[in-house]
């Protein structure tokens, strides 16, 4: 819920969307980033003034969350299982849902995104495991 007009991590909500289903996240998804990639085409012409144009190129990003089950494990087991199997890895999508702090709900869905296990855990005693999925999306378009 937004707090003093601020948007909060807590407002906003994960769906992954696989090829082989709907990727069920734990409920202890600590963190989610995302931020979009250029390609910066620079100019710098005799007149002196220096020109930039960013083209988007797509966008990458990480889920942070604490171990609770094998569903995460279990998931990218299949999918490196599958690689090497010859079969054809597709794409899914990523759906951002953030409840505004004026009440409305902003989406934004990611599309053809390609998903990595970017830690699957350190596993001391005592301590928690955390994992990160990582990801890259050809693009975010706004749903609603």
């Amino acid at each position: 819920m937004p707090f003093g007009n601020f948007n909060t991590g807590k407002d906003v909500v994960i769906d992954v969307i696989t090829p082989s289903g709907v990727l069920q996240l734990p409920a202890t998804v600590t963190s989610f980033e995302s931020k979009p990639i250029y390609n910066r085409i620079k100019s710098k012409p005799l007149n002196g003034i220096n020109l930039e144009v960013d083209i988007p190129e797509g966008w990458e990003g990480s889920i942070g969350l604490d171990r609770q089950n094998s569903a995460i494990d279990d998931f990218f087991a299949q999918q490196e299982l599958a690689y090497y199997a010859g079969q054809n890895v597709l794409m899914g999508t990523l759906t951002e849902t953030i409840a505004e702090a004026s009440g409305a709900i902003s989406q934004y869905r990611y599309t053809n995104v390609s998903l990595r296990f970017d830690e699957a855990g350190k596993k001391t005693g005592d301590n928690k495991i955390t994992q990160t999925i990582g990801f890259f999306a050809s693009q975010r378009v706004k749903v609603s």
